[in-house]
């Protein structure tokens, strides 16, 4: 599906060519005119011009590190503290590679967390940016890195091959089952499922060896899974990926259009909880369709959890 670059890459283009060319013209004209309207056509086609190039070209390249306090103590006593970074959705093809993943990786030498989530959407449609992942064996979290699949690895030549790659690289795909780990004494278990919508989803699977009494992640790429989870299933915090954030969000509105899931718009990014049970959403750090990102950049997101 490269089309979909050249469709949207073409229209961004065209727009920033034509809409310059109106803003050099529009200037020549006010200067031989005493009519406001000029003016005020430039101010206005500026900012539009501004923040098509800004956010098609400048965001997208700006990767933070946005951390998350969340308190999953199932009591008021002193709680053990756990680091987390989850990376998603990166869409390696199109509009990243390799240099991407180098910049993620360098910071995640800075931060040293605990434990490193990889939550699906590795790679856009084709298989051979995978490799482009190599820089992820230098990476050493105390307790390893975690991944699931998602839709985009499936749309690709071979998922069981993203799948192999990455685990070279050092990553554990959770496919429908869990691992546990101890962390400050206490018993750390961490679920995965397979994708939603094109994998072998089997959430009981993935979800029916853990206990109330251990911190229980579960890691879906999709956040709709929540919907679907039997409530005699237990975790303590689902994390996924997929939204974007939307990829373009707008000051106190948020997503300008609805992400492609079921849930709705307030659950395009960050913590919140359904149906009583706890949930986080990263916006990721690629992008798909439009190179665009706005008020959105590409998210290493930071779990500092309390337990």
């Amino acid at each position: 599906m490269g089309w979909e670059r050249w469709l949207f890459d073409g229209i961004i283009i065209f727009f920033l060519i034509t809409m310059g060319a109106a803003i050099l013209e529009a200037f020549d004209r006010s200067r031989r005119s005493e009519r406001y309207g000029w003016h005020v056509f430039i101010f206005f086609a500026a900012i539009a011009w501004i923040i098509v190039f800004y956010g098609s070209f400048i965001e997208p390249k700006i990767i933070v590190a946005r951390e998350y306090d969340i308190d999953l103590r199932k009591n008021n006593k002193p709680g053990q503290a756990l680091q987390i970074a989850v990376l998603s959705d990166f869409h390696l093809g199109p509009y990243n590679d390799r240099l991407l993943v180098e910049h993620v990786v360098s910071r995640l030498h800075k931060i040293d967390p605990d434990m490193v989530f990889i939550l699906g959407d590795n790679v856009s449609y084709h298989n051979g940016s995978v490799y482009d992942f190599g820089p992820l064996v230098n990476i050493k979290p105390t307790y390893g890195v975690y991944g699931v699949t998602g839709n985009h690895d499936y749309l690709g030549d071979d998922v069981e091959e993203v799948v192999s790659a990455l685990e070279a690289y050092g990553v554990r795909f959770l496919r429908n089952t869990s691992a546990s780990i101890r962390s400050n004494g206490r018993t750390v278990q961490v679920a995965g499922v397979d994708d939603y919508w094109y994998g072998d989803m089997n959430i009981t699977s993935a979800l029916e060896g853990t206990w109330e009494n251990n911190l229980v992640l579960f890691l879906a790429h999709n956040p709709d899974v929540v919907k679907y989870v039997p409530e005699d299933l237990y975790f303590d915090l689902m994390i996924s990926g997929h939204t974007h954030g939307g990829q373009i969000r707008l000051p106190w509105i948020g997503s300008v259009v609805q992400p492609p899931f079921d849930l709705s718009r307030e659950y395009s990014q960050g913590f919140g909880e359904y149906g009583g049970r706890k949930m986080f959403v990263s916006s990721g750090l690629g992008e798909v369709g439009p190179r665009a990102r706005l008020f959105n950049p590409p998210e290493i997101s930071i779990l500092n959890i309390t337990y």
